[in-house]
């Protein structure tokens, strides 16, 4: 490798001057490792922004019909929450991408700044839905009940997603079969489904056929429990649990994992900004 002569910038005798050039030189050699790690780590975080986002427009704008049970405002939610981090993510995948090209001191503050909000969020909502997932699996659960409580038998979109739910899974109700028994439904005012016995007619079990075993027992029955193979007891929200459980158990750790990458990138971008100017003006 040849070293660059100096000598004949500078007048003799200047020092400043000449170790100036040599460390702006080597530093500026030094200094284009870092920065293409951090263009690096900029394009994986706008990678890791996409799935975010193409989830989050997935739950505001097209969720399965099917959420309808747990309350699609709380699914709109989650989805606008998905939007917003992934945005942030995208934003500051953007901002660290163009500060690692220009070597622009603002510009990596700036990358730093938005990593540390990032960050912060990031071990927020990580740690709160890791601490608080059994309220949360509790409260979509009691989010259920009170869509069935309020809306079944009076929305029909409603009425027809929980009844095609309970037959397909036979099942009966949100955490239980009892929560008709305090339901809307069960004022029998329902111009939907008329209100016959203790629950809905698909709660009734039925055959490989797919006709109810025993209409006039499902209807008439005064203890349901009594009667396992006519009438289906176990709550719908029930042969879900575990599952909700793992989602939210998932997305809890993902957003942890996200935070440790995100201090990761926000150690390299403080290094960047801090040490490397002063290695390479000073």
């Amino acid at each position: 490798m040849k070293i660059p002569v100096f000598c004949h910038l500078y007048p003799k005798g200047s020092r400043t001057a000449l170790t100036y050039a040599m460390v702006m030189y080597f530093g500026s050699r030094a200094a284009k490792p870092l920065r293409g790690v951090l263009f690096l780590s900029s394009l994986i975080n706008g990678f890791i922004s996409l799935p975010i986002l193409v989830l989050g427009f997935y739950l505001r704008f097209l969720p399965d019909p099917q959420m309808a049970v747990f309350g699609m405002s709380r699914v709109h939610s989650v989805g606008i929450t998905l939007i917003i981090i992934g945005t942030a993510v995208l934003g500051t995948a953007l901002v660290g991408g163009i500060s690692a090209v220009k070597g622009d001191k603002r510009l990596e503050f700036s990358y730093f700044f938005f990593l540390l909000i990032l960050t912060l969020a990031a071990f927020g909502i990580g740690g709160y839905s890791f601490y608080y997932r059994s309220a949360l699996t509790q409260s979509t659960a009691d989010g259920m009940d009170t869509k069935i409580i309020v809306d079944y038998g009076f929305d029909h979109e409603l009425t027809n997603i929980i009844d095609q739910l309970q037959i397909d899974r036979r099942c009966c109700g949100g955490s239980s079969y009892r929560v008709y028994q305090i339901s809307e439904w069960a004022t029998g005012k329902s111009e939907i489904t008329a209100k016959i016995g203790q629950v809905p007619e698909s709660c009734c079990a039925r055959g490989t056929s797919g006709d109810i075993v025993n209409v006039t027992a499902c209807q008439t029955a005064a203890e349901l429990t009594e009667l396992p193979d006519v009438v289906y007891t176990r709550g719908c929200f029930t042969l879900m649990e575990e599952v909700v459980t793992n989602i939210v158990f998932i997305f809890s750790v993902c957003m942890l994992s996200l935070a440790v990458w995100l201090l990761t990138m926000m150690l390299l971008a403080v290094y960047v900004w801090r040490a490397l100017p002063r290695m390479i003006l000073l």
